[in-house]
């Protein structure tokens, strides 16, 4: 079948204001977040429509992450993370070991594949050559499945285990301050919302239709 897939990324960020639960300082921050949608015109029938579609598909994505979404911007006055960052705190330390296994397991089964079939070539009428290239051919795929899988399991147990707010308390400190703004600073900027819709394609211009900005969204 012959059709025009459009996709469309829409990215904005909104301001969200906290009120410690620990010690009851107020604070914001600025949080980003992408929302994607993509929509197929087939036979090339009613392009307008699924561009448009596209268009709030993404923008409905990104005003419903901007809305649920937290980031893990600790207290700057006593390093308290609220239990809405736990997840991300979590994420954001220990979500880098799934993606190492998932290369791992890329790069472990191309290994299998280069070795085994090099051993094949090269091993000439040797049987035990020949057994052995079956054998790390044969490898090929489980390891390119249990490394990402193992990787899965080890980043659950690290993220389950993980307290964010057992860190050393001057690190969490320096580090919302780092990241978070004031009171004063949040009520200058958090009825400024920055956002932007842009598509795939060069030539397609964003929808018209866009949902109304988002101000703000407390953070529990």
């Amino acid at each position: 079948m012959i059709g025009v897939r459009y996709t469309t990324t829409a990215t904005g960020e909104v301001a969200k204001f906290v009120t410690c639960k620990k010690c009851g300082h107020g604070y914001g921050y600025w949080m980003r977040r992408v929302g994607t949608g993509s929509n197929t015109s087939w036979f090339l029938i009613g392009r307008d429509s699924a561009q448009g579609r596209s268009g709030r598909e993404a923008e409905g994505e990104l005003a419903e992450r901007l809305r649920t979404e937290h980031d893990p911007v600790p207290c700057p006055e006593c390093g308290h993370y609220q239990k809405k960052m736990i997840e991300p705190a979590r994420e954001e330390k220990y979500g880098w070991v799934f993606v190492a296994g998932i290369v791992g397991g890329l790069l472990a089964g191309g290994g299998c594949f280069l070795l085994g079939s090099a051993l094949a070539v090269l091993g000439g009428p040797d049987k035990w050559a020949h057994w052995l290239s079956r054998t790390v051919l044969g490898l090929m795929c489980p390891a390119a499945v249990c490394i990402p899988a193992a990787a899965y399991g080890l980043k659950g147990l690290l993220t389950h285990r993980y307290d964010p707010n057992a860190a050393p308390e001057d690190g969490r400190i320096d580090l919302g301050r780092e990241r978070a703004m004031s009171p004063k600073e949040y009520a200058r900027l958090a009825p400024k919302p920055r956002r932007s819709a842009g598509l795939d394609s060069p030539d397609d211009p964003p929808p018209s239709d866009d949902p109304p900005p988002i101000p703000f969204a407390p953070a529990d």
